[in-house]
């Protein structure tokens, strides 16, 4: 899967499910291969994806607290780090061997 790339822009995106309820916050700068990488491998959920949303924020320090800033704000399900939810203090290395069992 292959799509545009913008030099040094970068997107926030939101995942839901059918519900609409709010799985996941992320940003990246190259939208298609984020997402085909996350649908094929790392999100155990993935199933569950029925939709995502993508804003166009910018650079990438404007992309980091964006994310951030919404993380703390919508408590998206499956965010580790930020949400302020118990499982927010598991470290992002720890919940990829996690994935990864």
């Amino acid at each position: 899967m292959s799509g545009p790339v913008y030099d040094g822009y970068h997107w926030l995106y939101r995942v839901f499910d059918a519900e609409r309820r709010l799985l996941y916050i992320g940003r990246t700068a190259n939208p298609w291969q984020r997402i085909s990488h996350q649908l094929c491998s790392a999100w155990r959920w993935r199933d569950a994806a029925d939709r995502i949303d993508w804003e166009p924020i910018g650079p990438y320090q404007l992309a980091t607290q964006a994310e951030i800033a919404a993380i703390k704000a919508e408590k998206p399900l499956h965010n580790v780090q930020h949400n302020g939810t118990p499982h927010s203090t598991v470290t992002a290395r720890s919940f990829m061997v996690e994935v990864a069992s």
